[in-house]
């Protein structure tokens, strides 16, 4: 059931217990919510993942916990920072700021850290991945990644005038319409049906103007799989060796 606004409304919500709350925060985002970015990339061929921004966390924590929840940030200790080190060892021209962030929800409390350059994102970022401690966004990586190839097909990316391969509205209007397929076939039957925030595809989060290919919630480049998987579309490619790798 939802109001005129689309947002889920009904006697469950909010949820008076942890237990009753965590299946709901776990529920996936509707199509429309979800964001794609470009992850990695490899020659002609690049791997998209799904994301979700921070207003739709905020949104789930006040729907399904109500009053419950409470985040609590703070620096990352000197002790815990990593090498601000590319994955070659080359120092970062702009080393990404570290915020921890303890989300407590009905008095228990987990966390994680945000790593972006831009200090507002990375707050963003950080309660992000607490809440995927709680499950919200989880399903996120349930659904593998898939290489898209450069051309100009609905499934296909293209490249900018710097050369570089950019995911433009037909493309991300594909991807969604494939998260939703998968949705039907296999992601509601593990994670529930979904829950509607009352989103339109396109619309702006409270990120916006701050967010980069690294900036956005949903399976990070040390997350993200290390084959592609195998789409009967003709965009989807197989993973490409790697520059300076060998046969096995």
């Amino acid at each position: 059931m939802t109001d005129t606004e689309g947002r889920a409304i009904g006697p469950s919500f909010p949820c008076a217990w942890l237990d009753e709350a965590l299946p709901h925060l776990r529920r996936p985002p509707a199509p429309e919510a979800v964001r794609f970015k470009i992850q990695n990339t490899s020659g002609d061929v690049a791997q998209v993942v799904a994301s979700v921004d921070a207003r739709l966390v905020f949104d789930r924590l006040d729907l399904v916990c109500g009053g419950r929840w409470k985040p609590r940030f703070e620096e990352l200790p000197e002790a815990l920072v990593p090498p601000p080190c590319d994955c070659d060892g080359q120092p970062l021209a702009r080393p990404p700021i570290h915020v921890r962030c303890r989300l407590t929800c009905f008095g228990l409390s987990r966390e994680d850290v945000g790593d972006v350059e831009d200090p507002k994102a990375a707050f963003s970022d950080a309660i992000r991945r607490a809440t995927v401690q709680f499950g919200v966004g989880r399903v996120l990586y349930a659904m593998r990644a898939p290489w898209l190839r450069a051309g100009d097909g609905d499934g296909e990316l293209r490249r900018n005038r710097k050369g570089r391969l950019i995911l433009v509205e037909r493309t991300e209007a594909w991807c969604r319409e494939r998260y939703g397929r998968w949705l039907g076939e296999r992601g509601s039957r593990l994670f529930g049906e979904p829950l509607e925030h009352g989103d339109e595809a396109g619309a702006s989060g409270v990120e916006a103007g701050h967010e980069t290919n690294s900036e956005q919630t949903g399976p990070s480049t040390k997350d993200a799989p290390d084959r592609p998987e195998h789409d009967t579309a003709s965009t989807v490619v197989p993973m490409p060796e790697r520059p300076g790798s060998s046969a096995a």
